[in-house]
């Protein structure tokens, strides 16, 4: 089913081809909204009823909106993140022999590699140029088909459907040119102005396959990096059409997700954190003013969830099974690799029934250790009462996924209406005011 959201999620996916081009996308999207832009190194200059953004290295971002009122300061958080699995562009990266020139790449994340391959790519991130005594960042998109990974040909290569692995190092060479005249590093220079000189990069290859819609009744869209840029936007404009009462939504895209978060600007960094305690020390001066704003808060980790295969249903769980269009998943672990619990999840599951959505259920198999997210890791840092939710979909982490067409539409109704709820969180209860006419439900 096409719809204005849907719309907007395949444009978003078909531009940010890597994390830079999605925090810029969405820069954009919040400065039509009248955000304001802050800076970490300065002081951060808050009034009661305007709107912010901070981006840290180009590639994640925190938004907030500040009520026109605040009783008290506490948060509602959304956290998503801003990469994917894709193959990173070497420094020296060429290899030329045979009259061909290759470049050499690194598998970023936990990629389903044979996707990768025989399909037409291209390559986009930012380079870091000089200029004079400064050195600073510029987005680059070729928007052109460029490279491409070969197979060897099944009359080379007999294993190729049965025992083949690929390697990395020797298989995955992208196949840019037979033109022994102009070099890689030559060819990205067409993205300097004058007296720029290109001195390191961050680029991504991506495919030249666009996202679109899929199926019957356009009940499915496919494209690149579903995981995580579907629930990242969701958020986002769910995010922004919020109005919030007296608690302050947060909005968070971090970076690193896919290899550990342990970076500059992934949830293992202080971004989070640092931004929270300038908030609460502007709206509360006293010396406990964080502390007590994160018992009162709620982050919400948005990362998208296993959908049953229609190939291989027993690859779920039997009792816990997720479909496509069936709304939002919350998902459990046991051990705590998804931060939902009984209390935390029920908030979830109130809040849909509040606005009539369906929930689903995801436990991985008993059997099956199954992935993480980002929230346990930012819980580390901002202890905070937290569930993991997500959009169902299959392929996760191929080069082009699926996920239902219409649990974007679920997404946004659910964020929008946690964004705008004045949440009371003590120990073991939640009571939610909300301007709809449900109101003071306790858990």
């Amino acid at each position: 089913m096409k719809s204005i959201i849907g719309n907007e999620l395949i444009n978003f996916l078909n531009y940010a081809h890597d994390e830079y081009h999605a925090v810029d996308y969405l820069k954009r999207k919040l400065n039509e909204n009248s955000f304001i832009e802050l800076k970490e190194e300065e002081d951060f200059k808050l009034l009661p009823g305007l709107s912010y953004y901070i981006i840290r290295n180009g590639n994640s971002i925190i938004a907030f909106k500040i009520p026109k009122v605040i009783k008290e300061v506490k948060f509602n958080i959304v956290a998503a993140h801003t990469d994917s699995p894709v193959f990173k562009i070497k420094e020296n990266p060429s290899l030329i022999d045979e009259s061909y020139e290759r470049i050499k790449v690194e598998g970023y994340g936990g990629m389903i590699i044979s996707t990768f391959l025989d399909r037409p790519l291209s390559f986009s991130g930012r380079i870091i140029v000089s200029k004079d005594n400064e050195i600073y960042s510029k987005l680059v998109d070729d928007d052109k088909a460029t490279m491409i990974i070969p197979n060897v040909a099944i009359h080379q290569n007999g294993e190729i459907n049965t025992t083949f692995q690929y390697n990395i190092q020797n298989d995955l060479n992208a196949l840019f040119s037979c033109n022994n005249d102009v070099h890689f590093l030559d060819y990205i220079t067409k993205f300097c102005d004058e007296n720029e000189k290109i001195i390191g990069y961050d680029l991504n290859l991506y495919l030249r396959e666009k996202a679109s819609y899929v199926g019957m009744d356009d009940e499915f869209i496919c494209g690149p990096k579903l995981d995580d840029l579907s629930s990242l936007y969701g958020g986002f404009a769910g995010f922004l059409k919020s109005n919030p009462i007296n608690s302050i939504p947060v909005m968070v895209g971090f970076y690193n997700e896919e290899t550990g978060s342990s970076s500059y600007s992934g949830a293992d960094s202080d971004f989070l954190t640092n931004t929270l305690k300038r908030i609460s020390k502007r709206f509360d001066s006293s010396y406990q003013s964080y502390e007590k704003a994160m018992k009162k808060s709620f982050l919400i980790s948005a990362d998208n969830a296993h959908a049953i295969h229609p190939n291989h249903p027993e690859k779920s769980d039997n009792k816990n099974k997720c479909y496509l269009n069936k709304g939002i998943v919350l998902k459990f672990n046991s051990s705590m690799n998804y931060t939902t619990d009984a209390l935390s999840g029920s908030l979830i599951k109130k809040i849909n029934e509040m606005i009539n959505l369906p929930t689903q259920i995801f436990f991985n198999r008993s059997d099956v250790r199954g992935g993480g997210t980002l929230g346990s890791i930012s819980m580390s840092h901002s202890s905070i009462l937290s569930c993991d939710i997500g959009l169902p979909q299959l392929a996760m982490h191929s080069a082009f996924e699926t996920m239902g067409s219409e649990d974007i539409i679920y997404m946004v109704s659910l964020i929008e209406t946690f964004m705008s709820l004045d949440l009371k969180i003590s120990d073991g209860t939640i009571k939610i005011t909300t301007t709809n006419k449900i109101k003071n439900k306790v858990l």
